[in-house]
């Protein structure tokens, strides 16, 4: 499964969406392809696919939701879950080793459950509405995660007193490595050092006093005197303008090029959510978090 494409297309019955599916198709092949929000009806939905070049589909509108699913006749796909809020799949082809599982969420519904005055409560409160119906999502998909580790480590720890019998032979190749590793490190150590004189020392008593005698000179030097006056060569940069435009409420697209910036895998926020969450649903969540910035400048 070489590409797939999830696109909150807020309505693809429109032909101006419609063309710039079928460039977005053209340029990329996708294997798979996920519409959310098509605002059109169910019966729709194998006429758009045709169009798009699919014959195979799902949807999660029998129960409520607004995600259609499309894939290419080399990937096998069978529907395992669907709720208001996702869809779930095990895909195939010839590419990959085994049966992969794709989960397609549409949070939309939970994001506008809560509404406050505040922007910035808003979206804090928001965030916590999302997280519990994620909780409860995830928990009805695949069950107690909790109960599942603990099984398996009950398995591992049999697996592992199974494997006391071979330790006998373990524990001696484990030896002759350890062995093996400190006559390669005595092999490895430095045999002479040459002193800033230019005498070569090759005692090892010499050769650590000299490396000790070097990095004391590196990080115990006098502290450095800065004369304040110097500062006042400087020239000042900054204008009037410069500060009134750092100052400035940035747009909306100052806001979501900064948040595209951030590593999506990097470490979550306090909120549990990372840049990947607010990167992939900007379309949802977008508006609200400019205002809370906004409020933020202001």
């Amino acid at each position: 499964m070489d590409n797939i494409i999830v696109w909150n297309v807020r309505g693809i019955g429109n032909q101006r969406t419609a063309r710039t599916a079928k460039r977005i198709i053209k340029k990329h092949d996708p294997t798979i392809l996920v519409l959310l929000e098509p605002m059109l009806g169910n019966g729709k939905r194998v006429q758009i696919g045709l169009s798009l070049g699919f014959h195979s589909s799902y949807s999660n509108w029998d129960a409520g939701g607004k995600i259609w699913l499309f894939h290419r006749s080399s990937v096998s796909v069978s529907l395992i879950f669907k709720s208001d809020q996702c869809l779930s799949i095990v895909a195939s082809d010839h590419n990959s080793a085994g049966p992969i599982y794709f989960t397609f969420v549409y949070a939309r519904t939970a994001w506008k459950k809560v509404d406050s005055n505040h922007p910035i409560y808003n979206v804090l409160s928001r965030l916590k509405q999302v997280n519990k119906d994620l909780k409860s999502w995830n928990k009805e998909e695949f069950g107690n995660i909790f109960e599942q580790i603990l099984s398996m480590e009950r398995l591992v720890a049999e697996l592992e007193a199974k494997m006391q019998d071979f330790s006998g032979p373990v524990d001696q190749m484990l030896s002759m490595q350890q062995d093996l590793n400190y006559n390669s490190a005595r092999h490895a150590s430095i045999r002479q050092v040459e002193l800033d004189s230019g005498q070569i020392v090759e005692n090892q008593d010499d050769i650590k006093a000299a490396a000790v005698a070097h990095f004391q000179q590196i990080f115990s030097g006098e502290p450095a005197r800065v004369d304040q006056n110097l500062l006042q060569c400087i020239p000042h940069k900054v204008t009037q303008a410069h500060n009134e435009m750092l100052m400035a409420i940035p747009s909306i697209s100052e806001v979501q090029f900064a948040v595209q910036s951030i590593l999506a895998d990097d470490a979550v926020g306090p909120d549990g959510f990372s840049a990947a969450f607010f990167q992939s649903s900007w379309e949802v969540v977008g508006h609200d978090i400019h205002r809370a910035v906004s409020i933020f400048f202001q």
